[in-house]
């Protein structure tokens, strides 16, 4: 596999915002038909059917009738996510550029629509979006650790460096703020301050801290304090099947792919809904990288039945010639 697919710590989101100058006929449905429709296009989504989605979404907006409320503004982020996953990033764009007109005072808009502006490579729309977004917010250590790494990651280190300062001088107050701050000297690779603020974060109630913690001490040679942090994370969140794939995640960047499957299977054992196919998706990628191709193939195979999505296939298709050539090389060694 040429890249983790472990679900990043931290994910440069890319919801959108499809039309919502779609034009919003008709005298109106019953909620449940919208919320039918609505769950179609979620499950067509997971199915990586991203067109049908899309579609989906669009045929639930119609049905809203000519309000625009909570549910239609829902409706229209999920999608501009499926028209964004569907190669459509002008439709996406299009329905953040809606949004952000029908709410001039909401960040978030801004904010995604600057996220697809950088994908796009189109960095000064992405730029001037973003300045926008933290206008409309105000100091928020998220928003800036958030925005400074999805400009270093695409280069733009002088603009990033302005929500770094911009976070590293704000009175910090509750757990996410140190957390936050945390995070951004981990980045740093300043450990003394990063393990100080994460360990107030701790303190106050975050837990996810004891998963930067464990990061840290791994990649500063502290193998028995990196071990009971993630112990520490995983007995406290047993039975929470989300929090058991972040721990894998993490796991998964120190290297210890073993104890990442363990934690996905266990993840998967209790799981439901949405949050399967992300388990199993990174159960692939963590059988992978501990070497156990067969493992990984078993997962793809059942996998590939229930979705569309390309990503998915192309892996099934890659770990189907592995073990081929594998039980031919078996064969011709063992006559």
């Amino acid at each position: 596999m040429k890249k983790n697919q472990i679900k990043a710590m931290r994910l440069l989101v890319l919801a959108g915002a499809l039309s919502l100058s779609i034009a919003l006929s008709g005298c109106g449905h019953t909620s449940s038909e919208v919320l039918e429709l609505k769950q179609q296009g979620i499950t067509r989504l997971e199915q990586g059917d991203y067109a049908g989605a899309a579609e989906s979404f669009q045929s639930a907006l119609d049905l809203s009738g000519k309000r625009i409320g909570a549910e239609e503004t829902d409706l229209s982020y999920y999608k501009a996510l499926a028209l964004y996953k569907a190669g459509d990033a002008q439709g996406a764009l299009s329905v953040y550029t809606s949004l952000m007109e029908q709410d001039e005072d909401n960040w978030e808009p801004a904010y995604l629509r600057g996220n697809l502006y950088l994908k796009e490579g189109r960095i000064k729309e992405a730029v001037s979006d973003y300045r926008q977004a933290v206008q409309k917010k105000g100091e928020d250590t998220s928003l800036y650790l958030n925005l400074y790494e999805n400009l270093m990651n695409a280069g733009e280190q002088e603009e990033a460096s302005r929500y770094q300062n911009a976070l590293l001088s704000m009175d910090l107050s509750g757990g996410s703020d140190y957390y936050n701050a945390g995070y951004m000297y981990y980045l740093m690779k300043d450990y003394g301050q990063a393990e100080t603020n994460l360990n107030t974060a701790k303190e106050s109630g975050r837990d996810e801290a004891l998963l930067m913690l464990g990061r840290i001490y791994s990649e500063t040679d502290r193998k028995e304090d990196a071990e009971a942090a993630f112990a520490s994370y995983r007995e406290k969140h047993a039975d929470d099947a989300s929090a058991l794939n972040d721990l894998a995640a993490a796991l998964m960047s120190v290297k210890d792919y073993s104890g990442a499957v363990s934690d996905l299977e266990k993840a998967l054992e209790i799981a439901e809904g949405d949050i399967r196919l992300a388990i199993r998706k990174n159960l692939i990628a963590a059988c992978e990288y501990s070497g156990d191709f067969r493992k990984a193939y078993a997962t793809a195979r059942e996998l590939v039945s229930k979705t569309n999505d390309e990503e998915i296939a192309r892996e099934y298709e890659f770990l189907r010639t592995r073990i081929s050539y594998e039980n031919q090389s078996s064969t011709s060694n063992n006559p």
